[in-house]
């Protein structure tokens, strides 16, 4: 028995040991931009100004770059930095100004409360668990959602980076604004009635509630593993585990992409303030994505919207466009965005809404104003373009890739 009860403790240490893993904030000096290729297999780079990086890393990334020629220095983790008090909405109706963040229960009770409310218009899939348990989230909004009509499908997803929070509010916002609009407000309804919206508010909840399920005020880049997530996924540059071991967080949304026929898709982040698009593992002098233009387009729309309903020089912080190629601010391996457009055919953005991660809650309104017009806008991008089915000679629904010959390539085609 004493042998056992030893094992268990041994066992709980070493997890608890496991648990605690440092997450380094580092603001690291390169020679060159060439440095970067080499630079991002090693650490989680954040962004780049210049010659100046900041980046993440976990204890053994921390160990590797200590091998390396760069010179670096640790700083204060935001999440440290962050001395503001952090204000959290312990009941449902202290979120009805959507100016808290809410503790876990109250976001789970939240999400199930859109359904309860709308039960005729939404639909809360659980996505799946992260590692610790928590529930990883995606609400269906659309009208008629028992109906099964072939709609475009768009999701909207956030805070893969648990202390990139931000976009979790604001998508939880976007959710209770369709859902209240509808059959009031003409432009909701169409949208509602001819686009089926996936929103998941939060896919790293361990990164967000690392400190506990009361409070963000802990919150993390990395899952509970001290993985970054959006360097995670496969890769069709660099393999199938680009930055060690495939994390629950990352099946799970794999999986689910693999349930949906997802056609566009935007996954909010937080810490600059531009609109990313594909590809993110090359620079576009090394290859460019077949649809380069229209993305830059699909790009520049949502800034402009953000920029005329948000304050001078919002947007301006990467780029005064607000927009740029992945690979051209810095190359990522294992990213979401090339991902979900390179195995499920989804134009996928990464939108970089706010320079502070954890930001201030008196200002989360604030962003609201400044981004909604720009996300809804981005919606209704599925209107547009060649819309069909490809039958059998009964009229059957087949199967089907259409490749526009000469022009598609690196799985650009539909």
């Amino acid at each position: 028995m004493r042998r056992l009860i030893f094992f268990f403790l041994f066992l709980f240490t070493s997890l608890s040991l496991l648990a605690q893993t440092t997450e380094h904030y580092l603001q690291i000096k390169i020679e060159s931009r060439s440095d970067l290729d080499y630079l991002t297999r090693i650490v989680s780079i954040d962004k780049v100004t210049g010659l100046d990086v900041i980046a993440y890393a976990n204890d053994w990334e921390f160990e590797n770059l200590k091998t390396t020629k760069f010179q670096f220095i640790e700083l204060e983790h935001p999440s440290i930095q962050a001395s503001r008090a952090i204000i959290m909405a312990t009941t449902v109706g202290e979120m009805a100004n959507w100016d808290r963040y809410p503790t876990y229960s109250v976001y789970n009770q939240l999400m199930k409360n859109f359904v309860t409310g709308y039960p005729n218009m939404c639909k809360l899939d659980t996505v799946g668990t992260s590692v610790m348990g928590r529930n990883i989230l995606a609400l269906n909004v659309t009208s008629n959602i028992a109906v099964n009509k072939a709609k475009p499908e768009v999701l909207l997803s956030s805070t893969m980076h648990g202390d990139e929070t931000t976009g979790w509010i604001l998508c939880m916002r976007l959710a209770h604004y369709l859902l209240s609009n509808y059959g009031t407000d003409s432009r909701i309804t169409k949208m509602l009635d001819s686009v089926s919206i996936f929103i998941a508010p939060n896919t790293n909840p361990d990164g967000t509630y690392y400190g506990g399920d009361n409070t963000v005020s802990s919150a993390r880049r990395n899952n509970y593993n001290n993985y970054d997530l959006n360097r995670n996924f496969p890769d069709p540059w660099a393999g199938p585990t680009p930055n060690g071991p495939r994390q629950k967080e990352t099946t799970v949304m794999m999986d689910y992409a693999g349930t949906r026929n997802f056609v566009l898709g935007a996954n909010l982040h937080g810490g600059a303030e531009v609109a990313n698009y594909p590809w993110d593992g090359y620079t576009t002098a090394q290859k460019k994505h077949p649809d380069n233009n229209w993305f830059r387009q699909l790009c520049q729309q949502y800034v402009g919207f953000a920029k005329a309903n948000g304050p001078s020089g919002y947007f301006t912080s990467v780029t005064t466009s607000g927009i740029t190629n992945g690979g051209d601010w810095y190359v990522v391996y294992g990213g979401r965005q090339d991902y979900m457009g390179y195995w499920h055919n989804c134009r996928e953005i990464t939108l970089e809404i706010s320079n502070t991660k954890l930001l201030d809650v008196e200002l989360l309104s604030n962003f609201w104003n400044y981004n909604r017009e720009a996300m809804l806008s981005f919606i209704e991008n599925v209107y547009y373009g060649i819309r069909g089915k490809v039958t059998d000679n009964q009229g059957n629904p087949l199967p089907a890739t259409i490749t526009i010959l000469s022009y598609d390539q690196d799985n650009s085609h539909v």
